[in-house]
């Protein structure tokens, strides 16, 4: 794990041309930012590049919460002893279950577990259970070059079978918290997906849908090199020279989300606790929304 104050001397620079970041410092963070939502990206000025890292967040206030000390001391007292800077790297485990406070992680124990299954016999169906407010299917920070993906943070290759490519990948910010999926189905397996969320007013009705594999072009690193993505369509508007990926079905309730489970799936279960909770979702301004998920405030929940 990376400690404190080691975060960001430990952190990899990436450089850039000058002519992609504005000079304009409130212009240039907010475009970082918006490449790297759950990280604090910097950039410094070098000659005729800009050194960019991507570095874990460093103070309690980024991440709004005002009871984070106390959670922070839980989980010191539960796993190891953690400070703000290690919470994008705080995972602890035992036997199949594994917990992090940073859900991206949740993709290094799939990579675990497929490499070890799949050496005694590959299962015919990959089933994911998917407990979450969100659908994590953002595009991560990784390229497809000569077949294979490619971390834009460190240049280095990111393997499904090969679990110390994909955790240092989530070490360097090329894979986030809503993007850890998408490598997964990137890597060439049918993914069936089965999203359990509280009807909180999101975006996107329940049904079953496709997964389409996609492309989205790059903006900073790799300026319009492919980045893997998918998209979610229904199937009767899938095309016929489109790559289905898995399918992905979305429930509000837990009624018929377990239905009709493939008897030879391998099923992984992933439960993000902003299920039950997210009052904050990551929004300072979250007070003012008149969109809520918070159990505990009957006049804002949905």
């Amino acid at each position: 794990m990376t400690r404190g104050a080691d975060a960001h001397s430990r952190m990899p620079v990436v450089r850039v041309p000058v002519s992609r970041l504005p000079d304009n410092a409130r212009e240039r963070d907010d475009i970082l930012q918006d490449y790297v939502a759950e990280r604090v990206p910097e950039a410094v000025r070098s000659g005729d590049n800009w050194e960019i890292q991507i570095l874990p967040p460093p103070m309690a206030d980024y991440y709004i919460d005002p009871r984070l000390a106390e959670g922070l001391s839980w989980w010191s007292d539960f796993a190891e002893p953690t400070l703000v800077a290690d919470i994008p790297f705080a995972v602890w485990r035992q036997s199949s279950a594994q917990v992090s406070l940073s859900d991206a992680w949740t993709i290094e124990s799939w990579s675990r577990l497929l490499t070890a299954r799949d050496h005694a016999v590959r299962p015919a169906s990959l089933v994911v259970l998917h407990v979450d407010d969100h659908d994590d299917l953002m595009s991560p920070r990784l390229v497809t070059r000569e077949g294979a993906l490619v971390d834009l943070v460190t240049g280095k290759p990111v393997d499904l079978y090969r679990p110390a490519t994909v955790a240092a990948a989530l070490k360097s910010g090329a894979i986030g918290m809503g993007s850890f999926i998408v490598p997964a189905l990137a890597s060439g397996r049918q993914m069936q997906i089965r999203h359990l969320r509280k009807p909180t007013g999101r975006p996107g009705r329940p049904g079953r849908y496709h997964l389409i594999q996609a492309n989205e072009p790059d903006t900073l690193l790799a300026p319009g090199e492919s980045r893997p993505a998918v998209r979610i369509t229904e199937p009767s508007h899938a095309k016929h020279d489109e790559t289905a990926v898995g399918t992905y079905t979305l429930t509000e309730t837990p009624h018929g989300w377990l239905d009709d489970l493939p008897a030879d799936a391998l099923i992984l279960l992933h439960v993000d606790c902003d299920y039950f909770s997210n009052r904050y979702d990551g929004d300072s301004d979250w007070r003012s929304h008149s969109r809520s998920h918070d159990p505990r405030d009957s006049s804002k929940s949905v």
